[in-house]
């Protein structure tokens, strides 16, 4: 629903966004990472119907308080509504005091509330921070394109095939065999999803540590391995699995948190995930229409400050010569163009020396 509301505050709302509906991308971290894959992955009943592991093995009451039986699937088109948005309409009773949310008969079947339906929902890149794929069968030709980032020695979201294990009360419990990050991009590589990303071409430092790193069996691009070992092997659920988090160590919640909450060093690995994925976000802009630049080579070095502003900037270049400066948003379209005088130009070169600032406003 929440990628057919941003579709249609464009089309209803006069775009307060400021989106294009044509280029919309999906990232997850942990919980969001399972639900990121899945949404690349997830675009028809049987998908979810068919894998016996998420049917119910005995008939009885249902998560919704419904009657089921013996294999009916956990997902109830005709409750929580399709992948449109429709179907399993909610009856609405009222309006929460305090929330503002609709309230929901809860004695009635519907769970769904149509917002948007019909809507198109379809995303043009996922990017997962942990999180697994529920069942490799999900993945199709044809599916939204994926990046993932995880931990190699995640305990309770496998790195390849394996169990999902969530802690109750202190005691841990396997719940369900899940297709990995690596498994997962592995698959959306080899049916060509990936293919877009054209991750192949991309030699920078972070997209070859990332395919020559010794766990990536089969060197796949478009996932990123972290290597942090348990720092007890006796305790392998005490792993930096998140080295991306920090929090305020004065919150109750955060108890069992296992990262070494570094502020600076949480920083240091969001930076790793922004230069891994921003190349790849790029080449798939560049398919739809976009004309997204590579980055400068290392020996020219460009700074602008203040950043940002709303007013006059300095553009400070090292290695190369200014001849024009075009700003574009985030989408790739000019929002300002100025070329530099050469007057100007020379007048900088003799009396500012070679890196001498040029101001726009």
């Amino acid at each position: 629903m929440g990628v057919r509301a941003i579709r249609a505050s464009k089309l209803a709302f006069g775009d307060p966004y400021r989106v294009d509906p044509d280029f919309i991308s999906l990232m997850g971290v942990g919980s969001g990472g399972y639900i990121s894959l899945a949404y690349a992955s997830i675009d028809n009943y049987s998908e979810v119907a068919s894998p016996t592991k998420f049917q119910y093995s005995a008939a009885g009451t249902g998560i919704f308080g419904n009657s089921v039986n013996a294999g009916d699937p956990y997902v109830d088109t005709a409750v929580v509504g399709d992948w449109d948005g429709y179907g399993g309409e909610a009856t609405i009773i009222g309006t929460h005091p305090v929330t503002g949310l609709p309230l929901v008969d809860q004695n009635q079947p519907g769970r769904n509330i149509p917002l948007y339906a019909g809507i198109p929902h379809n995303v043009n890149l996922v990017i997962n921070l942990g999180g697994a794929l529920g069942d490799s069968a999900w993945v199709a030709q044809g599916d939204a394109p994926m990046v993932s980032f995880h931990s190699r020695y995640d305990f309770f979201a496998p790195y390849y095939r394996g169990m999902v294990n969530v802690p109750i009360a202190g005691t841990f419990f396997p719940v369900v065999e899940v297709a990995g990050s690596h498994t997962a991009v592995k698959i959306a590589n080899t049916f060509g999803n990936n293919s877009v990303l054209n991750a192949s071409s991309l030699m920078d430092a972070y997209s070859v540590k990332a395919r020559t790193n010794p766990h990536n069996i089969g060197n796949q691009e478009n996932i990123y391995t972290f290597n942090m070992l348990p720092p007890n092997a006796t305790m392998p659920f005490r792993i930096n699995a998140n080295p991306w988090d920090w929090w305020d160590a004065n919150d109750p919640l955060t108890a069992n948190e296992t990262n070494p909450n570094i502020k600076a060093q949480s920083l240091l690995y969001i930076d790793t995930v922004m230069a891994f994925t921003m190349p790849r976000v790029a080449n798939a802009m560049n398919a739809v229409g976009y004309s997204v630049g590579q980055d400068e080579p290392m020996t020219v070095s460009v700074t602008m400050s203040p950043n940002p502003t709303s007013g006059a900037a300095y553009i400070r270049v090292e290695g190369a010569k200014i001849n024009q400066v075009v700003v574009m948003d985030i989408l790739g379209r000019p929002i300002f163009e100025s070329a530099v005088p050469a007057a100007r130009k020379l007048n900088c070169l003799r009396t500012c020396g070679p890196e001498a600032p040029i101001l726009f406003a």
